[in-house]
């Protein structure tokens, strides 16, 4: 059998002289596992080679059988490897494989030897040449499978590189194969294919995974009309779906691949449907500012209108004994509801307007998708914090532990030592429970030395005087302390010390300083997540003067500084931001608070 079409990739390795030294395969994939290197065989001054056996797993090339230099990847059967990465290089296929490394690329390439193989002009660069092998389906000896950016041209499947065995066919993109038929599987679109083949079945499937350099909306309902797209965003979860939040107009309007009216999909259904490709009905809109999604893959279309409710509460047995007196929710933006509530054994409905005719529900719990008129939402006796989303309906309760005691500990803290497993809390700065928030902890004249980058410095916050629950972050005086996170990094100084055990968020604020102690739930911040910029609301603080904004990475690098006049509603730029976690220090003439955020 020919070997598969060649993936060449940079491969970093060291070393002058490549015959000073042996090159191996380790890992759970190989046969000797992660216990012992499977050597490759230096065919020349710069090929490395071997035929090996492999299973699912994972696999990394090493130097000499040890650690120093090794180098794994995220790709197969080839692609960037990194030096001592912790990434080790997918196997996702069993088999036997022909293993090539060149040093003067240098390059690597996992080659299956396997019976199965595609051929045809379909392939781009292969006219008929050579078969492309396939690999096995685990589970299924008679099916084969691969990924393939094809052409359109035609193609077939064949035994062994031979044509005394080979499977054609007239359908597209599935069908029953016709065994030495002299018809060729058409493929009649350009793209990349999922390629799977049954010898015992005989199907076969090209399934296509749609990429697009952009998907917009366009009709006279949009705020272009007919004559330019309003992009829509990919979503970063599920590629195939985009999403957009728009102000439309009664009206027609269709989805386009790329500006261009080569790839676009109608539909006659509102609000909601399945596009039709290339169809030539336009959906009907109606005026309103909406939340629209389209897959391009299963072709659904989603226009759900963006409501800003005056009022969104709760209400139900589980609330207040009956469906008719209401619990108000805190709103923290347009379609973002909070509250926590200490809730009994019922039911409950989230409600808008204060108005039980609009109501959402659903019979999932802890957390769900309600829809409008759902079924009625199951609570057991509890205090939770609720979350609900007008938009999406997506709701979720939390429950709320109360802690009898949150402490501060440390090398660097007022006792100079961490706590023994037998000191009773001997060694714990006790921090004080808020009357109002039984989850908001404070603190005053609080001595710290400084932390001068030894792994037992630092200081750290814990529950109950236990390691069971304990909350870290290097950053300091300000920052989001996570599960085990590290030490923080003090600067020596006496302080006043505020902390939320729900969201982390803590402050650290010198007692000389002309700064108050603010509760991080007394300044909000949105959308959050958020996949555009973000808002942080000081209406409640009632902020004069220069307010400073500094955006910090998940591990504390700081990424913005913005300095800006007080105002109920600061705007921070955040659409630039990768996906992830972040959080923001917020410092005003008179205050400094830490927020969480999260980039979608």
């Amino acid at each position: 059998m020919k070997k598969n079409l060649l993936l060449i990739v940079m491969l970093a390795f060291a070393g002058s002289m490549f015959g000073q030294y042996t090159i191996g395969l380790i890992g759970d994939a190989t046969p000797t596992g992660w216990d012992a290197d499977t050597n490759l065989v230096q065919t020349d001054s710069v090929t490395w080679e071997m035929d090996v056996d492999l299973v699912v797993g994972q696999a990394k090339f090493r130097e000499n059988d040890m650690w120093d230099n090794s180098w794994g990847g995220t790709d197969f059967p080839a692609g960037m490897a990194i030096l001592n990465t912790f990434d080790n290089i997918p196997i996702p296929y069993a088999g036997r494989y022909h293993i090539e490394l060149d040093t003067s690329v240098p390059s690597y390439n996992f080659i299956i030897e396997s019976p199965m193989g595609i051929i045809g002009n379909a392939i781009p660069g292969n006219e008929w040449t050579e078969d492309v092998n396939m690999y096995p389906v685990e589970g299924n000896p008679n099916a084969w499978t691969i990924v393939l950016e094809l052409q359109v041209g035609e193609c077939k499947f064949r035994l062994n590189d031979d044509w005394a065995d080979n499977w054609g066919g007239g359908g597209f993109p599935t069908d029953t194969a016709i065994f030495n038929s002299p018809s060729n599987i058409m493929v009649d679109q350009a793209g990349e294919y999922e390629i799977t083949f049954d010898t015992a079945t005989l199907i076969y499937s090209f399934e296509q995974n749609v990429r697009y350099e952009s998907i917009g909306i366009i009709g006279d309902a949009t705020p272009t009309g007919w004559d330019a797209d309003t992009n829509m965003v990919q979503n970063s979860e599920n590629p195939a779906e985009y999403n957009l939040d728009l102000d439309l107009t009664d009206g027609g309007c269709k989805f386009r691949a790329n500006d261009d009216w080569a790839d676009n999909w109608g539909g006659t259904d509102w609000p909601s449907g399945v596009g039709v490709f290339n169809g030539p009905d336009n959906i009907p809109a109606q005026a309103g500012r909406y939340r629209i999604s389209f897959n391009v893959e299963s072709l659904e279309y989603n226009f759900v209108e963006i409501v800003d409710y005056a009022t969104v509460g709760i209400v139900g047995t589980a609330v207040n004994g009956d469906f008719t007196t209401i619990s108000a929710m805190n709103k923290i933006d347009a379609e973002n509801y909070e509250l926590r509530a200490e809730l009994s054994s019922g039911d409950l409905l989230f409600v808008g307007n204060e108005d039980l005719a609009i109501n959402w529900g659903s019979g999932d719990f802890p957390s769900g998708t309600a829809e409008r008129d759902g079924a009625l939402i199951p609570i057991p006796e509890g205090d939770y914090v609720i979350t609900f989303n007008t938009v999406s309906g997506a709701y979720n309760f939390e429950v709320v532990i109360e802690y009898d005691a949150v402490s501060l500990v440390g090398k660097s803290g007022p006792f100079g030592a961490w706590p023994e497993p037998d000191d009773m809390g001997a060694r714990d700065t006790y921090l004080e429970k808020d009357s109002e928030d039984p989850n908001s902890w404070s603190g005053e004249g609080i001595e710290l030395t400084s932390y001068m980058g030894a792994d037992d410095e630092g200081v750290k916050f814990r529950a109950d005087t236990m390691w069971t629950v304990n909350w870290g972050a290097a950053e300091f005086p300000a920052g989001s302390g996570t599960q085990d996170g590290p030490n923080i990094q003090c600067l020596e100084g006496t302080y006043n010390i505020t902390f939320n055990d729900v969201s982390g968020e803590y402050v650290f604020v010198e007692s000389s300083s002309t700064n108050n102690l603010v509760k991080p739930e007394e300044i909000t911040v949105f959308p959050n997540p958020t996949s555009s910029d973000l808002t942080v609301d000081l209406s409640r603080l009632n902020a004069t003067g220069e307010i400073s904004v500094r955006v910090f990475s998940a591990q504390g690098t700081m990424i913005s500084d913005v300095k800006t006049e007080a105002n109920d509603q600061i705007q921070v730029k955040t659409s630039s931001l990768e996906t992830g976690m972040y959080y923001l220090s917020i410092q005003g003439e008179n205050f400094l608070v830490s927020k969480n955020f999260s980039v979608k």
